[in-house]
Order: C-alpha cells, then structure tokens, then sequence
C-alpha cells in the first residue's frame, strides 16, 4: 500500500534552503577580549600640582567679572597637594589687589581633585606667578 496523500491545504514541504544551511554554518564567534592599557607612570606630585595650575587661565577669565581686575595684572599663589587627602590648598602669596579676585581663584581651584596615585613624594608645594590673561 502506498502512503496517504498529504491533504489538499496542505503547504508543500521544501527542502532546506541554501541560506538556512549557511545559517547553521555560521557561528557567532566571540571576539578576544581588548588588550590591557598600556602601563603607565603615574604622574609625579609636580606634574599633578602644576596640571591645576595650568587652568589658573581659565579661571582668572571667570573670576575677573566686577572685580576691578585687568588684563597684565598679576597674582602669586602656592598650591599645596596632598594624595594622602586627594586635594590641593590654594594659598595667595602676593594679592591681586582685589579680595574678591583672590577668593574666586583660591576657591575655584580648590574645587579640582588631587590625584590620589602619584608617584614619589606623596605630597608637594610650588608657587606660581600669574598674569592675568
């Protein structure tokens, strides 16, 4: 006896096609995990002290405001960094001439984190004479 005839509504059975067969050939490779970074230095108690007082700049920009502050005015400050306390205090050596110059400098630049990993002395001072830009 021979086998029923599939019905009538019925779909017709394809073979697999090509793209289901390279499908099943591809596999998902994972790709290699990314190298480690580089293995850097950690940077000196100066450098970290001096990367704050590289944005004095910008910061004089922003404090001068009303202050009686001009352009070629200068100030000198010493920056104390700790990576013991992550943070650097800001002190004025020699006056702007405006207080509230002074304490916008000081302050603003207070607000920039120390680095915590540096290498050699793990705490530093250095003094700066700025010009107002």
């Amino acid at each position: 006896m021979s086998s029923p005839a599939p019905p009538a509504d019925a779909a017709p059975q394809e073979a697999p096609s090509d793209d289901a067969a390279k499908a099943v050939k591809k596999r998902r490779v994972t790709p290699p995990p990314p190298p480690p970074p580089p293995v850097t230095t950690p940077q000196t108690c100066a450098e970290a002290i001096a990367k704050i007082a590289a944005r004095a700049g910008g910061v004089m920009n922003n404090c001068k405001g009303n202050t009686g502050i001009s352009t070629g005015d200068r100030i000198k400050i010493r920056i104390n960094g700790s990576a013991v306390t992550g943070s650097a205090r800001t002190i004025v050596v020699s006056t702007s001439g405006s207080t509230a110059f002074d304490t916008c400098l000081v302050t603003t630049l207070e607000l920039v984190p120390f680095p915590k990993n540096v290498s050699g002395t793990q705490s530093c001072t250095q003094e700066f004479s700025l010009k107002v830009p």
